[in-house]
């Protein structure tokens, strides 16, 4: 996947000029009301979405667009009384030919439209994934049926109830491959019943890295080894009498005092033990670091709706939003009350607010580059100063384009910041 480097704009309306290059990972794109802020970013989305509407709707010359690995895409459009014609060339060889009246014609023509825009959408998905993250326009990205439906119901609502499906089934993945590494785990645990020479032949090594750990440290790490086998914590009094025998065998080995028959088997558990210890921690790593973007996801909403707690139901898998408890007391008797919230009865900011931060975890930090046109629209001061942070928090390799009038967005990335009136130019 690429990013772009620049954008060059021809004869935009017949009357100006836009060359301008662009910063890999943030872009704010400031300038008055009509510079042409959001015309520019439609062109960038709808060239690289290969989006006629959108295309026909703007008169231009020529876009071209330059991306990394030295990858070109050059849309060329010409009038004529009847049709919009374009001419798609990807890297200065590969042309490709349509006219806007050809969708409607059922001849053979229409065939090779649908070919030659398959061709080119394919082509466009190879090198580039974009998404506009504005919630409150409809998305060409997601043409299909969105439209019909958004004009019976709020769109943002709609496309909430899709983000939380896709979330579910998102997390459903990540649980699966965390449950591959339980079992994993259950086979390396369960293989310490077997004879081992590592195990099983002394090794005074062993018995100096017991040393190192106070008992309380290997009791705690044996709860949670026990915890993540999911065997009761009942098995708290084993555990301690585990410790026990193993380390009064070490004492003895410590002091030279002389070994009974008994004391052989707590030798050979202390290698085990410690074995068990660091199979642990290995798989435990490697399910918060499958589980890490979701706990990241999570901690980006608690610090925005610091009012709500956000969770996953362990039943349902789904996000759960909870209004912080209210405790009560009613007779002496004190009581907590848990109230869910449906997404639904979010306000807007907040919705537009868990859309951005759901659908950037979505693209599972793949390259993206992302457009927002005026992200700021009912989102609270304070979060328009955080929220392209947090969108670069949960998706590194994004690459941001905004157009904005919010000076708590533009502000946090001043050497990022484009006028647009500054690279454009009037004339022929």
């Amino acid at each position: 996947m690429n990013r772009i480097r620049q954008v060059e704009i021809n004869r935009l309306w017949g009357i100006k000029n836009i060359k301008c290059s662009l910063n890999e990972d943030v872009n704010i794109i400031i300038g008055s009301n009509g510079s042409g802020k959001t015309t520019f970013l439609n062109i960038i989305e709808a060239v690289l979405q290969c989006d006629i509407p959108v295309l026909c709707s703007i008169q231009f010359d020529s876009v071209v667009i330059l991306l990394e690995e030295n990858n070109s895409i050059r849309v060329i459009q010409t009038i004529e009384e009847d049709s919009v014609n374009f001419k798609y060339i990807f890297n200065d060889t590969d042309e490709y030919t349509f006219s806007s009246n050809d969708s409607g014609r059922r001849t053979r023509t229409s065939i090779y439209f649908q070919n030659t825009l398959s061709t080119i959408h394919q082509r466009l998905e190879d090198i580039v994934k974009v998404a506009w993250l504005s919630v409150n326009r409809y998305n060409p990205i997601n043409r299909r049926d969105d439209y019909r439906e958004s004009i019976e119901d709020n769109f943002v609502n709609i496309k909430l109830r899709r983000l939380m499906h896709d979330l579910l089934v998102y997390r459903l993945r990540l649980e699966g491959i965390v449950n591959d590494l339980s079992n994993q785990q259950n086979q390396e645990v369960f293989s310490l019943l077997l004879y081992n020479s590592q195990y099983d032949k002394y090794n005074p090594q062993y018995i100096q890295e017991y040393q190192n750990f106070d008992t309380k440290s290997i009791q705690t790490a044996l709860f949670r080894v026990f915890h993540q086998l999911g065997i009761s914590s009942e098995k708290r009094n084993d555990i301690k009498g585990h410790i026990n025998a193993m380390s009064a065998t070490v004492h003895k080995i410590i002091n030279h005092e002389n070994l009974t028959l008994n004391d052989i088997f707590p030798l050979s558990l202390v290698n085990r033990t410690l074995s068990l210890i660091e199979i642990s921690k290995k798989y435990t790593s490697l399910k918060d670091n499958v589980l890490e973007p979701v706990t990241k996801y999570l901690g980006c909403l608690q610090r925005f709706m610091n009012e709500k707690i956000f969770t996953f139901s362990e039943k349902t898998g789904n996000l759960n939003i909870q209004l912080k408890p209210v405790v009560s007391v009613k007779e002496g008797e004190t009581s907590t009350h848990n109230i869910e919230i449906q997404h639904y009865s979010l306000s807007s900011g907040e919705k537009q607010l868990l859309i951005l931060l759901t659908q950037t975890l979505l693209q599972e930090k793949q390259p993206y580059i992302y457009i927002a046109d005026e992200p700021e629209l009912s989102l609270h001061i304070e979060w328009q100063h955080k929220i392209l942070g947090a969108i670069k928090e949960l998706n590194p390799k994004v690459q941001i384009i905004v157009a904005t009038h919010s000076p708590e967005i533009a502000g946090q990335w001043k050497s990022n910041i484009t006028n647009l009136e500054n690279v454009t130019e009037y004339g022929s």
